[in-house]
């Protein structure tokens, strides 16, 4: 089962599942074994496709609220289409923390958040232990990321890139949260087109099982 591959950072084996994107075979890591009641999967490599955060560009107009945001309406439309219908009925709806609208552009200091529910969305910076004062306090820190080393993303040709979180920077509230290529972090404007990293969660207890993909076993979702 998906949860018996779920990553153990006291464990060398693989954490590795394939999911089917349109035709091709693509690799997701399974990275937490309770995330919102499932196992969390992230995407390995970015998508090819770089979106803008919000096309809201003026202040006062919260563009670096996520629920609103023009990336999440790209993963739970165009890209949640690439998936089989099969597979998105296993994704569950999972709950997210997000700031609120009124805390977006909050500056320093404790930000209110929200629960929200979505079957595809962005990790945040708490998430990727980056503690700051321009980021709300969005769900908890993942063991995965404890070594910064696994901030850095690439796309498939193994080119590292700048991706968005779903974190407002809360220095202004037309800033999101992003990880660069090499490793730091800080706010981008959210007009910016930038990759992302898309993550979702489906039930531990599901089977996998091993075929060949592009020559090689590896798991896939069964």
């Amino acid at each position: 089962m998906l949860k018996d591959i779920t990553y153990n950072k006291r464990s060398n084996s693989s954490f590795t599942i394939y999911i089917k994107e349109d035709d091709s075979f693509e690799p997701y890591l399974a990275i937490d074994n309770n995330y919102s009641n499932g196992v969390l999967l992230l995407r390995k490599y970015l998508l090819d496709e770089e979106v803008i955060f919000s096309d809201q560009k003026s202040q006062g107009s919260n563009g670096g609220y996520y629920p609103t945001s023009n990336v999440d309406t790209y993963l739970n439309t165009i890209y949640l289409s690439k998936l089989s219908s099969e597979l998105q009925d296993m994704i569950l709806d999972a709950t997210i923390s997000v700031s609120t609208l009124e805390g977006v552009g909050g500056g320093g200091g404790i930000i209110e958040t929200e629960n929200i529910q979505r079957k595809i969305f962005l990790l945040s910076a708490t998430e990727l232990n980056i503690k700051s004062g321009m980021a709300s306090k969005e769900g908890i820190p993942l063991d995965y990321f404890n070594k910064t080393d696994n901030w850095i993303a690439v796309n498939k040709n193994g080119e590292a890139r700048n991706y968005w979180l779903r974190s407002a920077y809360h220095w202004d509230d037309i800033q999101a949260w992003v990880i660069a290529s090499d490793g730091t972090y800080g706010g981008a404007s959210v007009s910016s087109t930038l990759a992302i990293r898309p993550a979702f969660c489906i039930p531990g207890n599901i089977s996998i099982k091993e075929e060949n993909v592009n020559g090689e076993s590896v798991y896939v979702i069964s």
